[in-house]
């Protein structure tokens, strides 16, 4: 058995199925999209336990939840959807007779299990994206132990604002084309993920009853990226019934931002990716400490520090620390009065 931390986003993955990213489409002689491999093919087969917090789903006792499993197949620069599976018993999954090579997973509870909105759907082990998942590696023989971990959500929302908006993506022939059953995560001013919704056939999810607040909104497909967008609820905006939350097929540099406009004005995070240092201009109209924090993709907060800008100044943020991958910077005041998060990429 072989788990690799697999960096999918540094392989600009897409799926034969969405607009790709490359200047032309690989296919080999089948149509499929998979360069042609004349070498024997090994099977193997491949099962875990869906946990729900500290037991799996059904074990030991009943907890009324059906878990379904999605099966991606990683080949070369695809991403191909390989299987699915629905399971209760025991909270186990199996597949049988796959090929040798690497695979995503991603397990979720279904719409009429009794824990439905209590967690998320989740990449193996435990992870909320595609892009910072850990593969399987199907190589000389069977995994039976791939056991996937479901990220709980964040039940205590409740106010009188909302979010109400359509998930796209762009078409090269068609524009913007809107998406059905795309998963829609909600996060706070933190980048802590609080929910989450799919999207109805014409493309339109919400999220009623929230409290005022800054939120981030993505959507998550598989293969694509997510275009985070930024929307602050308070008195004089407490809905917004409109919002284009996009899936692309490259990285977005910057956080799209709907709302009034910040307090200080800071410039896009540079060099971008980055390998040692990123940094970012800010112009603050009094002087004014400024608190910077790197933050995972799953919301994990990495590195923290303060900083004193008298006017115009700029940030140097020393990041060979880092592993490689993806990040957010965060730029706040302390009381937390304004903040603004960028996207950047560890090489």
């Amino acid at each position: 058995m072989q788990c690799t931390a697999g960096n999918l986003f540094s392989q600009n993955i897409t799926g034969p199925y969405y607009d790709t990213p490359f200047g032309s489409t690989l296919t080999g002689g089948n149509g499929t999209g998979i360069e042609p491999d004349n070498s024997p093919a090994s099977y193997y087969d491949l099962g875990g336990h869906l946990f729900a917090g500290q037991y799996p789903i059904n074990n030991p006792f009943d907890t009324g939840d059906t878990g379904v499993i999605y099966l991606y197949r990683v080949n070369n620069t695809t991403i191909i959807p390989a299987d699915t599976t629905e399971f209760s018993d025991l909270g186990y999954y199996a597949f049988s007779h796959l090929q040798q090579g690497k695979y995503i997973l991603k397990a979720m509870l279904t719409r009429n299990s009794k824990h439905y909105k209590d967690y998320f759907p989740t990449y193996y082990v435990s992870n909320l994206t595609w892009n910072s998942s850990i593969f399987v590696e199907l190589v000389d023989k069977s995994i039976f132990e791939a056991n996937i971990n479901l990220l709980p959500t964040f039940d205590t929302l409740s106010g009188s604002a909302s979010i109400k908006g359509f998930v796209v993506q762009a078409s090269s022939e068609q524009g913007l084309q809107v998406m059905s059953n795309a998963e829609v995560i909600l996060f706070n001013d933190s980048m802590n993920p609080l929910t989450f919704c799919f999207s109805e056939k014409n493309g339109s999810f919400t999220f009623p009853g929230l409290p005022y607040g800054t939120y981030y909104l993505m959507a998550e497909s598989t293969g694509r990226f997510p275009a985070y967008l930024k929307i602050t609820l308070d008195q004089n905006h407490t809905a917004y019934d409109s919002v284009l939350l996009e899936a692309l097929t490259h990285n977005p540099a910057t956080v799209e931002e709907l709302g009034d406009p910040a307090a200080a004005v800071i410039s896009s995070l540079f060099p971008n990716p980055a390998d040692d240092n990123i940094n970012i201009e800010v112009k603050t109209t009094v002087p004014e400490i400024l608190n910077f924090t790197i933050i995972s993709l799953n919301g994990q907060k990495i590195l923290s520090g303060d900083y004193m800008i008298t006017g115009t100044g700029t940030l140097n943020i020393p990041i060979g620390s880092l592993s490689n991958g993806v990040y957010f910077l965060m730029v706040s005041t302390p009381g937390g009065q304004w903040k603004e998060i960028q996207k950047f990429i560890k090489l």
